[in-house]
């Protein structure tokens, strides 16, 4: 800790000194009960642990409180701080959580500090930081990082030390243990399976896994839920019908293409050229706009009745489609579809006067 710091602690009430041993190892191995609070406990629990597990980091926690402790009674005053020592459980769960926010309370009404020195040797006694933040104004994380010696005997007794502990701890057991146990378990599965069935069913997992990343990444969830609410929740019938229109219109044409199976693009214009196709478009279109002008026409009438006058257009533009994939195909003639589009026009505008006139005469009536 260095000078800024013992200077912000300067302006605080009372400072706890809080060693934190999330997975309780000092109380397993010592049968200690805690909270402990108070100097002396501290210091014979830290003697009688390093004598029991001298090779273990919450030694080094414990004592890296008790001399945080003492540099801030040497600097603040003694009446203005207090150490205390907080532990879990064994097993990572909720209970352990439950008992860490019940022992810090517990400290804390006793204590009454508004400023918390949280001391831990490890990213898993961090994570009691959102609870501390949540009880005082201010907490100052001091990290104990364990130097070890470089030589490769050190090297060697540390992994196997942390391989034991992979394997022993019920915590990190599950993983170090449990994955590749499932990685090679299917490994062994697979060897079995032919190579077209594997390689269907490897290309399904990839590509679920890829959609998983995005739906996460992106929150596809909630853009799915707001779609949903915004198309069934706002307009159920239109939807209904469009989804239907569209498994028609995919059908219609996945069988007109399905006999002469060429280059996309040439299916896809030779297709088109066909009436049966340009008909189920066209009367697919007319159900989808005539569905959604009804269903909303008191909502807006004025533009639902201006949506009503083109519904005609669409039976010349059924002639529209049909000379242009046929100029595509080079059957067509140009000058027939700009008479047909010419159609359209003036459909829409008699469409647009007879709808006008009929409004007049149903005012004066």
């Amino acid at each position: 800790m260095g000078f800024t710091v013992y200077e912000a602690l300067r302006h605080s009430s009372k400072v706890l000194v809080l060693c934190v041993d999330r997975d309780n190892d000092v109380g397993s191995k010592l049968g200690v009960r805690t909270p402990l609070t108070g100097r002396d406990q501290l210091v014979k629990v830290a003697t009688e642990y390093a004598l029991r597990a001298p090779d273990d980091a919450d030694v080094n926690a414990l004592f890296a409180a008790i001399q945080i402790y003492d540099s801030l009674a040497a600097s603040i005053g003694r009446d203005r701080v207090e150490i205390a020592l907080v532990t879990g459980l064994p097993e990572e769960s909720v209970a352990s959580d439950l008992k860490l926010e019940a022992e810090v309370d517990h400290v804390l009404s006793r204590v009454g500090a508004d400023t918390i020195v949280l001391v831990c040797d490890s990213p898993t006694d961090e994570k009691v930081l959102p609870l501390l933040q949540s009880r005082v104004r201010y907490v100052v994380v001091r990290r104990i990082i364990v130097k070890q010696s470089r030589g490769v005997e050190e090297s060697v007794v540390l992994l196997k030390y942390y391989l034991k502990k992979l394997i022993e701890e019920p915590a990190y057991r599950r993983y170090a243990l449990g994955i590749p146990g499932v990685l090679l378990l299917l490994y062994a599965v697979a060897q079995w399976i032919p190579m077209i069935v594997l390689r269907i069913v490897g290309t399904a997992i990839v590509a679920l896994i890829g959609l998983a990343m995005l739906w996460v990444a992106f929150n596809l969830g909630e853009v799915l839920r707001k779609v949903l609410r915004n198309t069934f929740g706002k307009y159920p019938l239109t939807t209904t019908v469009s989804l239907f229109a569209l498994l028609i219109l995919s059908s219609t044409l996945s069988a007109a293409k399905a006999p002469n199976p060429s280059t996309p693009i040439t299916v896809l214009v030779a297709t088109v050229g066909f009436a049966y196709v340009v008909d189920v478009i066209i009367v697919l279109v007319i159900i989808v706009m005539v569905v959604f002008i009804l269903e909303h026409f008191e909502a807006r009438g004025v533009l639902y009745r201006r949506l009503l006058m083109m519904v005609p257009a669409f039976v010349p533009l059924r002639w529209v489609l049909t000379e242009i994939s046929r100029i595509v195909l080079g059957t067509g003639s140009p000058i027939l579809a700009i008479a047909y589009i010419l159609l359209s026009l003036y459909t829409v505008l008699l469409s647009s006067w007879s709808m006008k006139r009929i409004q007049q005469i149903l005012r004066t009536s």
